[in-house]
């Protein structure tokens, strides 16, 4: 037999053993307080924001809306994939591998800090080997650069 409790008061511990449903009639479900604000709130909402965590100081950092949008602020750190069909934002950081399967669009610049590899064949690439210089590589060997001062060298026969 169930036992309900409502206005339920507790300074200290509370141990629950068991299956605990949190029930609720609009607004806030569950609201964690910490001692400077809400620290995670979940609410009884199908639509708008229905769950939410807040730093020490009560500031956002996780939202999730109902229509599945899920706003971070600050950085996302994961040591598996993060899969989907829509990034938005100003920006997206990966320090290590990223692998994109698909089309890369909508990009207006993208920056790389040195070469972009082809996969499986480790010796051709392309990219920049420092300011105002690039070069592209097949065989692992050098086959055009161009310099700062626009001069190309090409390596083999330039023809048909």
């Amino acid at each position: 037999m169930p036992k309900y409790l409502s206005d339920l008061d507790v300074d200290g511990n509370v141990d629950v053993a068991g299956n605990t449903v949190i029930t609720g009639n609009g607004g806030a479900v569950l609201d964690v307080q910490g001692s400077q604000g809400q620290l995670f709130s979940v609410t009884d909402s199908l639509s708008g924001d229905i769950f939410a965590v807040a730093d020490i100081s009560g500031v956002p950092i996780l939202n999730v809306n109902s229509s599945g949008v899920v706003t971070i602020d600050g950085s996302l750190s994961s040591s598996g994939a993060i899969t989907g069909t829509t990034l938005t934002g100003t920006s997206l950081d990966i320090n290590g591998a990223a692998d994109i399967s698909g089309a890369l669009t909508g990009v207006d610049a993208l920056t790389i800090p040195g070469y972009i590899n082809h996969a499986g064949d480790s010796g051709t690439k392309f990219g920049f080997e420092g300011n105002d210089a690039f070069r592209i590589y097949t065989a692992s060997t050098s086959q055009l650069q161009i310099d700062s001062a626009g001069a190309a060298t090409f390596a083999g026969t330039i023809g048909s």
